[in-house]
């Protein structure tokens, strides 16, 4: 999932669901964003790497890539860096005023 899509899920009317239903939404897409950063800041880290010089091979960029998706979803699944849930909060906020 993109930005945009993730985006586009937090803007979507189906989030003016019944409270329950739309918390849960909001949690899932915030989630989602939050997994989409974190794996853009470690592919990030990973082509720095690769620049530093630990190209050892034309397999090196896939595994790599494969190393930042596994990494990514294990930061957002452990509870990631707090991203989502700041989100979730000043989103709901934003619907109480």
């Amino acid at each position: 999932m993109t930005v945009v899509a993730a985006a586009s899920v937090l803007s979507s009317p189906s989030l003016q669901a019944p409270p329950d239903e739309r918390s849960v939404r909001l949690l899932q897409a915030a989630r989602q964003f939050e997994a989409i950063f974190i794996r853009q800041m470690l592919a990030a880290l990973e082509k720095t790497a690769r620049i530093s010089g630990s190209d050892r091979g034309a397999g090196t960029s896939v595994y790599g890539s494969m190393v930042v998706d596994v990494m990514a979803d294990a930061v957002a699944a452990a509870g990631g860096l707090g991203l989502g849930e700041a989100l979730v909060r000043d989103l709901n906020a934003g619907q109480s005023d």
